[in-house]
């Protein structure tokens, strides 16, 4: 509201990526705290959903305050809504884990973490003692690669699709905004569906079949400009059509990793490191997105947007069979 400077505007953005970042890892401690065991999923199922409705309408509500109030009026109802939701959550009573939780796991405590340390040491040896926590759990490192590499996809897809619609397929943009909604319907469709159908379905079989469908859906965008022809009753592309089902079938299968990793690392790690945990998997999460958002555009420029999918599609289907063969962890069961 009282940024006018381009660098200034960069600064408030940065400023919010950085808080923004505590969400996640707070909020796995206070599902985990607040909702019994047999219920993680249902909760996690049900905040995801939250989470993409409010995507789904967040953009047009802001852009018709905008229109009619103008963009201050906008930010300032942004500001308050964070401080409602806030305010909400504070008024929870959580039951917190005790201090002691990691110790009684036999953990090690570098000194780094000890009393009179820096800020910055202490948060690298709270993430040390996540990583080696997950490392040393193989269904939480296979659950933990396969969002992280499904975020490098995401990543990749983001920036190339308006690239791809435009000069791939040579149509409108209202093409680009149908293939950005089929994402946002198919996961929201498939966080539903999962909630209803697959309770009984272990996590660790529906994030392959997750990453088969992510896999699946960037090869029919790769190969989608092949179908060169038109339907006959709907005088539609056949590339189009293929392209928007690829996109939702994306989206699908995103919620089918999404979902049951969250349940797991929720069900599988100790009250007293899901913090630590949780913001060691952010981490990996993100920085996998920002690799997908550099190097898709380079690897663009040297080769294809086409070339792009196809080897994203390639890059899952190596992890999978990789998880098959070494990442392999004991079965767990979904619980109800």
């Amino acid at each position: 509201m009282f940024v006018h400077g381009v660098y200034g505007f960069y600064a408030v953005l940065a400023s919010m990526s950085v808080i923004s970042s505590f969400f996640s890892p707070a909020q796995g401690v206070a599902i985990r705290s607040a909702v019994p065991r047999h219920g993680l999923r249902s909760a996690t199922a049900l905040m995801q959903q939250v989470m993409f409705i409010m995507r789904i309408i967040g953009g047009p509500i802001a852009v018709t305050v905008v229109r009619i109030f103008g963009a201050r009026i906008c930010y300032g109802l942004d500001a308050v809504s964070f401080i409602a939701s806030g305010s909400l959550i504070a008024s929870l009573a959580l039951t917190l884990p005790k201090k002691s939780a990691a110790g009684d796991l036999q953990l090690p405590v570098p000194a780094s973490a000890k009393e009179g340390s820096s800020g910055i040491s202490r948060i690298l040896a709270d993430m040390k003692i996540g990583a080696g926590f997950i490392l040393h759990h193989a269904a939480l490192l296979f659950v933990i690669v396969a969002l992280g590499a499904g975020m490098f996809v995401m990543g990749c897809f983001g920036p190339l699709v308006a690239i791809y619609v435009r000069d791939t397929l040579h149509t409108s943009s209202t093409i680009f905004a149908v293939t950005s909604a089929a994402i946002s319907i198919g996961l929201l469709i498939g966080v539903n569906i999962l909630n209803a159908f697959a309770k009984h379905i272990s996590n660790t079989t529906q994030v392959y079949l997750g990453l088969g469908g992510i896999a699946l859906g960037t090869l029919l965008l790769a190969a989608a400009p092949l179908f060169a022809f038109t339907l006959p009753v709907f005088h539609l592309g056949v590339p189009v059509v293929v392209t928007v089902f690829g996109c939702f079938l994306i989206g699908f299968a995103a919620a089918g990793i999404i979902v049951p990793s969250q349940t797991l690392i929720q069900q599988e790690t100790p009250a007293g490191l899901m913090g630590r945990v949780g913001s060691t998997t952010m981490s990996a999460v993100f920085s996998a997105q920002i690799a997908g958002l550099l190097l898709s555009g380079i690897l663009a420029q040297h080769t294809s947007v086409r070339a792009v999918f196809a080897l994203c599609t390639a890059m899952l289907a190596v992890l999978i069979v990789a998880g098959k063969l070494w990442m392999e962890p004991k079965d767990h069961p979904a619980l109800a």
